[in-house]
């Protein structure tokens, strides 16, 4: 649309209140209006790529150590060193403890413990699972794999 035809629209509007949209929608979809702004971009998209490549890292890093299975209290989890792989591992309040695969099954991010929900999430999409490993929220369909301990 031309100057000249968005011109002859605006001043075909009788009323006020259609003209102030009509001018208020030209300045947005305008071609020479200026960017957003964007704010802090730069850094959250560091921080996404930190947390997925921190993620993938810890599965493959067998000298990563977060903790013992003896070292967890009673209703904690925690993710552990178990050869070369890393255990997802809960311990209920009669000190029973119960171990997964800390791998996400959506992608493969190591799962974190979160005390907070007592359940196990996945940093890098969002998945979580409880502390019994069921899957409870995606992108991962599928539960954490039982282990022994």
């Amino acid at each position: 649309m031309s100057v000249s035809q968005k011109m002859k629209f605006i001043c075909s509007c009788s009323s006020l209140r259609a003209y102030r949209k009509v001018a208020m929608l030209l300045q947005v979809y305008s071609p020479s209006r200026p960017p957003p702004a964007m704010g802090n971009l730069p850094g959250e998209l560091w921080q996404v790529g930190k947390t997925v490549t921190q993620g993938e890292l810890e599965v493959v890093s067998p000298g990563y150590v977060f903790n013992t299975v003896g070292g967890i209290k009673p209703g904690e989890g925690d993710i552990v060193q178990q050869g070369l792989s890393k255990v997802a591992v809960y311990k209920d309040e009669g000190g029973k403890a119960q171990g997964f695969k800390a791998a996400c099954p959506h992608l493969g991010c190591l799962v974190q413990w979160n005390p907070l929900e007592k359940t196990f999430d996945c940093p890098c999409h969002g998945s979580a699972f409880s502390k019994d490993g069921i899957c409870i929220q995606g992108p991962a369909k599928a539960d954490l794999e039982a282990v022994e301990l």
